[in-house]
């Protein structure tokens, strides 16, 4: 039996097993953020993902972990 390779997150040095970048926290959040731009897409055509990236960092009601992880895919971006 194969034994899965233990790295850490790029945001938050936690255990992430595989091809994984980040810990499963910081997983679910990079789902939430990238399906969520599909959304802002719609209401608003001319977003960027960095744009994007920025209003959310912004916003309030983000959570800390989506917080991080588009601190993060912005930095990547850039």
């Amino acid at each position: 039996m194969a034994t899965a390779k233990l790295e850490k997150c790029e945001i938050c040095a936690r255990a992430v097993i595989s091809n994984r970048a980040y810990c499963l926290m910081h997983e679910a959040a990079r789902r939430r953020v990238t399906d969520s731009y599909h959304d802002w897409e719609r209401a608003y055509p001319q977003i960027s993902w960095e744009r994007y990236l920025e209003r959310i960092i912004e916003l309030k009601e983000t959570g800390e972990a989506s917080r991080e992880v588009a601190r993060h895919l912005l930095v990547t971006v850039e």
